[in-house]
Order: structure tokens, then C-alpha cells, then sequence
């Protein structure tokens, strides 16, 4: 099935209209954190396609950040009746929706399941969700030592990763059981403190 012939004229691409406006509307965004941020935007209305239904319409909106800290961005929103301004302040809150799916797949594999049914998917997937956030929980408890171990540290990073807290978590639970043995805690206290915590540091975030 082919989509349907539409006669008229062509309408003009985004990005000509884009690069034919000025001046551009000016608006200042709710952002990320409870900022703001100042915008300029270009919007319109154009035909779109979708399979086996008539023609409908989509609103477009070009996004110019005024700081000059982000690239500038095209949104296609279906809802037309949305303003320019709450489009691009929407777009912010999916930001920790996609990070907790990054990090459910990177760390708990969330997309690693052999099972293809339904059945299966209801299941296991909000069990992984579940485990995201009871591993968040266990580390708030942790003691301060092991709120510290830093997985991976660069320039400018103040914040505590979800891999941070898988490396905490890991190591609080398996230092007991990696030497639960009497044999195997007194071989390894016989080992300098210092090559203790490169070892534990080494297993956690690889168990």
C-alpha cells in the first residue's frame, strides 16, 4: 500500500523557512533543575504520512538556543495545538526516563532476555526497573566509604553515576561473601591494606 497522491503546491522544507525568517520569535523555556532558558524559535504546520490513513498534519518547531550552549534542534510534535514553548519544555523531562532505560540496559541488561513473549516481557522487565531502584536505595545507605568509590572520574564531573552505585552496592555485598570462609579471610588479611582495596576495587564493578 502506497500513500495516497495529494495535489497542490509544494510546500517549502523546514529549514528554507528556517533560513527566511527574521526576525525569530524570542521565548524563554522552563529547562532541566527549575531553570529557564532563552530561546528563538521558528514554527509550522506541514502534511504527514502515515500508513494506511489519510493525511494528517504535524507541527514543526526549529530551536535556536540563545546561549550558544546547545545545538539548534527541530521537534515534530503530532499534538498541533501545543505551543512553542511548552514543546521544547517537555523535551527536558524525558532526560532521566532515557537515562534510567541507558542504564537498565548498560548495567542490568535489560534488553538481554531470551524470552520473546509477552508473558515473559511483563515479568522480567519491571523486575530489572525494580532492581534500578532498590540499588539506588541500598546505596543512600551505605557508609560514606563506600559512597566515595568513583568508577570512572572526569574533568567537571560532581555527580554520582549509576555505574558509581552499582560498584558501592557490589562491594558492600560481595566482601563478605568473596571471604566468608575462615581460610579465605585469614589469607587475605595477610595482604597489605593498600592491595586489599585494589582487589575489592578490581572486582567490583566486573562482578
Amino acid at each position: 500500500m502506497g500513500r495516497p497522491r495529494v495535489k497542490g503546491q509544494k510546500l517549502a522544507s523546514p529549514q528554507a523557512v528556517v533560513a527566511h525568517t527574521a526576525p525569530r520569535t524570542r521565548l524563554t523555556v522552563a529547562w532541566d533543575g527549575g531553570s529557564t532558558r532563552d530561546i528563538e524559535v521558528v514554527t509550522g504546520t506541514g502534511p504527514w504520512y502515515r500508513l494506511g490513513e489519510d493525511l494528517g498534519e504535524v507541527r514543526w518547531v526549529h530551536v535556536h538556543d540563545g546561549t550558544e550552549t546547545h545545538r539548534d534542534e527541530y521537534f515534530f510534535p503530532t499534538e498541533i495545538t501545543l505551543r512553542p514553548q511548552h514543546m521544547v519544555a517537555y523535551d527536558p523531562q524525558r532526560w532521566a526516563m532515557e537515562t534510567t532505560f541507558q542504564e537498565c540496559r548498560d548495567y542490568l541488561k535489560l534488553a538481554s532476555t531470551t524470552g520473546y513473549c509477552q508473558a515473559t516481557g511483563l515479568r522480567l522487565t519491571p523486575c530489572l526497573f525494580g532492581l534500578y531502584t532498590a540499588i539506588v536505595r541500598l546505596y543512600l545507605q551505605l557508609p560514606q566509604t563506600l559512597r566515595t568509590l568513583k568508577v570512572v572520574s572526569w574533568k567537571g564531573n560532581t555527580t554520582v553515576t549509576f555505574s558509581d552505585m552499582v560498584t558501592g552496592v557490589r562491594r558492600a555485598l560481595g566482601e563478605p561473601w568473596l571471604f566468608h570462609t575462615p581460610d579465605d579471610r585469614q589469607a587475605f588479611s595477610t595482604l597489605s591494606r593498600a592491595l586489599q582495596e585494589t582487589i575489592l576495587y578490581a572486582l567490583a564493578p566486573a562482578a
